[in-house]
């Protein structure tokens, strides 16, 4: 044991002053009486008691002796720990969907906060501590204070989430040496995420052991190719049994209530295959992946998916020869999966070829043998000589899928890209082939080529570039993700530039002023809306660190803490009740 204020142990010499009052004798005042004889009887009955009478003031003085020294002590501040690290405190609550696993009846959240509490009822006067939370984000619960209540009351507030956690949101703490010097970073954490074991600069403190638990870490949603009424089923499940566990998996649509299909599985230990199956007869619209199962986490039993409805690109078409080819390529991919549609009604792109082009028909552009003068480029020249094509950029969204060099871009012509244009191809000799230009809000691909004498149309090329164009250009260029993480954020490009409401699983409405939502925070079914536009959205826990529940890896590293009530608040209470015993003694001692 150490003492904190040692200087305070020198109030221990009051012991002298308090002896000297029970020791002191005072002097008795002679008084004339003429009945001595009744005095005599007194002073026969004292004599006899006067031992008992010596002892009881002995032990009134051992007690208030004993008070004064437990008073002494805790004003010393005693500690149990051999080396006391005074710097300021940044207790981190971990917060993320594994802490809500129960043991024995109470979440890891509630031990954490059980654990965080016993530090701060461990703090001095004088020692301040941040607390915060930390899961898919830093957020801080209660500024830097000194005031034990306060700390107290914000670690009540603290409730569980349904985000994994991410250890890059403590990257700024780990590597802050200002933060080192001055504060002791302790993250109060299961350690069941990834780089629980790299904390360098965080002091880890566990909580919980080990879990029984099954989780889907994987579920996905495809329409079958060629087919409109069939999809097909993707899943894959974790598991911290020891052994063998068999469960049905129920798939549904709209709600659990729905059972669609029922997938009997038997899920070994650890990380499981994937699972595939089909759905006959499944159309678009919100699924949900259930387990038939009682374990330790909830959170990660159920998971949502979202199969969106087809939503075909508007195209018009503007062509003085080449229209129909355009055109038939536009109708075969409409016919397919409907991915495009021919429109003359606000068409989301225009395709031109040979003619000069009309701006406000469209914000997109694909312009095949420019002519004319346009914002798409600066000037034209004329024809150039056939050449080798040099694909500057072979992974560009609008030519992934194409081999440009196999393309003879035939009647090609000396063309100025205006500036900020992304060069995608072009000649040996420096000739833009094909680029992407932007002006005043409305982009455009320029093709620098006659495409029925390159024989464009004849190759299979032709319908991916041209759909590969489109989705790039009108904002559908990312593949549609069935299912964000919690704390994940999404968009919905149709809304670009538009306010979008976006009400979540509770019922609670969210503005953005843009297309960017997020983040989502709750599992569960969103709906979109900007204007006449609206998309569905799904939100699923699916992090296999969480569900698995296993912190073996992480290995705590915390140094020592002073934990629980200080042995200070012991002493005063053990002083409280030696008074209260030496005052009964004392009042019976008088009514003796």
């Amino acid at each position: 044991m150490t003492f904190l204020q040692p200087q305070m142990l020198w109030f221990a010499g009051l012991l002298v002053p308090l002896a000297a009052v029970y020791f002191l004798k005072v002097r008795p005042i002679r008084r004339t009486t003429t009945t001595l004889f009744l005095w005599d009887e007194v002073f026969q009955e004292k004599r006899a008691s006067a031992l008992l009478r010596r002892l009881r003031d002995l032990l009134s003085l051992l007690l208030l002796a004993t008070v004064l020294l437990a008073v002494v002590f805790a004003m010393a501040r005693p500690t149990f720990v051999a080396k006391q690290d005074n710097r300021d405190l940044v207790v981190l609550i971990d917060n993320s969907a594994s802490m809500s696993a129960t043991e024995g009846g109470k979440s890891r959240l509630d031990l954490a906060k059980k654990t965080a509490r016993d530090i701060f009822d461990a703090m001095s006067i004088n020692r301040r501590a941040v607390l915060a939370t930390v899961a898919g984000r830093l957020t801080t619960a209660v500024n830097l204070t000194t005031n034990q209540r306060t700390l107290i009351e914000g670690l009540e507030q603290i409730e569980a989430t349904s985000e994994p956690f991410r250890q890059e949101v403590l990257g700024a703490l780990r590597t802050s040496e200002e933060l080192s010097d001055n504060c002791r970073v302790i993250l109060v954490s299961d350690g069941s995420f990834e780089g629980a074991a790299d904390l360098e600069g965080i002091e880890l403190l566990k909580v919980g052991g080990s879990c029984q638990n099954v989780g889907i870490v994987g579920f996905d949603l495809l329409q079958s190719p060629g087919q409109t009424d069939s999809l097909e089923l993707y899943f894959q499940l974790v598991s911290s049994f020891d052994q063998p566990k068999k469960l049905d998996v129920l798939v549904c649509r709209e709600d659990a209530n729905q059972v669609v299909k029922i997938c009997p599985v038997e899920v070994q230990p650890g990380e499981n295959p994937p699972e595939f199956f089909s759905i006959e007869s499944g159309r678009q619209g919100k699924w949900l992946l259930v387990l038939d199962i009682d374990d330790a986490l909830e959170a990660d039993n159920t998971a949502y998916a979202v199969v969106p409805s087809p939503r075909p690109i508007r195209v018009t078409v503007q062509a003085d020869r080449e229209g129909f080819f355009f055109r038939q390529c536009v109708k075969a991919l409409g016919q397919q999966d409907a991915l495009m549609t021919l429109t003359d009604n606000n068409p989301e792109l225009l395709i031109s070829c040979g003619l000069p082009v009309d701006e406000q028909a469209s914000k997109n552009h694909v312009i095949f043998r420019p002519t004319g003068s346009s914002p798409f480029w600066t000037s034209l020249g004329p024809p150039v000589e056939p050449s080798p094509v040099e694909v500057l950029i072979p992974d560009h969204p609008a030519v992934r899928f194409c081999d440009l060099e196999a393309i003879p871009f035939a009647s090609s012509v000396q063309i100025v890209p205006p500036a900020g244009a992304v060069v995608i191809a072009q000649t040996i000799d420096g000739v833009p082939l094909l680029y992407k230009a932007s002006h005043d809000g409305r982009t455009a691909y320029v093709w620098n080529m006659d495409a029925e004498e390159s024989e464009f149309f004849l190759s299979a090329y032709f319908p991916v570039s041209m759909y590969s164009m489109a989705r790039d250009l009108t904002g559908r260029g990312a593949d549609h993700i069935t299912s964000v993480l919690p704390g994940g954020s999404t968009s919905m490009p149709e809304a670009r530039g538009q306010k979008v409401s976006l009400t979540g699983p509770d019922g609670q409405v969210t503005n953005y002023a843009s297309d960017a939502i997020g983040p989502l925070t709750q599992p569960g079914f969103y709906q979109a809306e900007a204007g006449e536009e609206s998309k569905n959205f799904a939100c699923s826990l699916l992090s296999p660190a969480e569900s698995l529940l296993d912190s073996s890896a992480a290995t705590e590293t915390i140094g020592p803490l002073a934990k629980g009530l200080p042995p200070s608040y012991l002493l005063v209470v053990v002083a409280l009740g030696i008074i209260a015993a030496e005052s009964i003694l004392y009042h019976r001692r008088r009514v003796g």
